[in-house]
């Protein structure tokens, strides 16, 4: 059987436009991409890369046009898990003092994207974030999103 060279899974982020395409690369391992607004590739990976346990491989953050043609903040990050680590994603950002302000995936997935798949993560939510936290059992990694001026 060959390969599917379209995506079997293919999502718009939420606000700003950017999209995430899941399919079964020419050797077997789940391949995904994440494209920017204006159709160029912005980050490749495979479940294959040799990646192990946990990882944050990539995030970003910006503000475009949500549904109703208003700005809407957005956030979306990438990344590696091992099976059975029942990995949670968090977009936070500090508000005002001490205060942060979390997003916490998939237990609020209906707000966001949330997708787990033979090895990979895929997380993005709406609203304005500047950090990624993944944890799972005792593990936790933080990386900051990278903004998007598009």
């Amino acid at each position: 059987m060959q390969p599917r060279t379209e995506p079997t899974f293919w999502a718009r982020v939420p606000a700003g436009g950017w999209t995430v395409g899941v399919w079964a690369g020419p050797d077997g391992h789940t391949m995904a991409d994440v494209t920017s607004s204006r159709g160029a590739l912005a980050y490749l990976t495979s479940s294959g890369t040799g990646r192990a346990g946990l990882s944050i491989d990539a995030g970003w953050a910006g503000c475009g046009a949500g549904p109703d043609g208003k700005r809407q903040w957005w956030a979306l990050a990438i990344g590696h898990a091992s099976a059975g680590l029942s990995q949670v994603v968090s977009f936070g950002r500090r508000a005002s003092g001490r205060r942060i302000e979390r997003m916490t995936l998939p237990s609020e997935a209906t707000s966001g994207l949330w997708l787990v798949h033979d090895g990979l993560w895929i997380a993005a939510a709406v609203g304005r974030y500047t950090h990624v936290r993944l944890t799972a059992q005792s593990t936790e990694h933080i990386q900051a999103l990278d903004l998007v001026t598009e």
